[in-house]
């Protein structure tokens, strides 16, 4: 649970707050923070309210909306912890994929802090429990990276593919 709640408080970082002009610079610097401190109350601080909030027996889904961006939480009624988040970026500008980068992938030791220190933040992730996946989209390929843990399983370059969206995959 602790997991789902620190990769969550890593993505956020890349669009709640201005004072850094990297949103990578963001996101490294917001994985510091103790996931056991973020409660309700601290997204709100960080985030404003959610626009949208779906209550279930479950728990319930809070829905936010930034320029391009859009990041779904799901909380638990038993636990009171974020139990899955999704996030999506619709960036315009989309370059193609250099693959000197592909080179410092290293999968069974690289961290998702170390993906996004050099990759920046992904287009498309998703969290649930312990697993993690990040899509990045380049011109004409899609990366595909799995995390397990927060430590990268395996990648994939998709060839050939447009764009990779989470509503697609799902």
């Amino acid at each position: 649970m602790r997991q789902i709640v620190w990769i969550w408080i890593l993505v956020l970082g890349v669009h709640t707050a201005q004072a850094y002009s990297n949103p990578a610079e963001k996101l490294l610097s917001l994985v510091k923070l103790a996931p056991e401190k973020v409660t309700r109350d601290k997204i709100i601080s960080l985030l404003g309210n959610p626009v949208k909030i779906e209550e279930s027996k479950k728990g319930s889904r809070w829905y936010y909306t930034y320029d391009n961006t859009k990041l779904t939480l799901q909380w638990s009624k038993r636990s009171a912890a974020v139990t899955e988040f999704s996030f999506s970026c619709n960036n315009p500008k989309i370059c193609p994929f250099d693959r000197k980068k592909e080179c410092k992938l290293k999968e069974g030791t690289m961290s998702m802090q170390q993906a996004v220190a050099l990759l920046g933040p992904p287009h498309d992730m998703v969290v649930k429990s312990n697993k993690q996946i990040m899509f990045y989209n380049y011109q004409g390929n899609t990366l595909r990276l799995f995390f397990r843990n927060r430590t990268l399983v395996d990648y994939t370059l998709l060839l050939g593919q447009k764009t990779a969206t989470l509503e697609k995959k799902k």
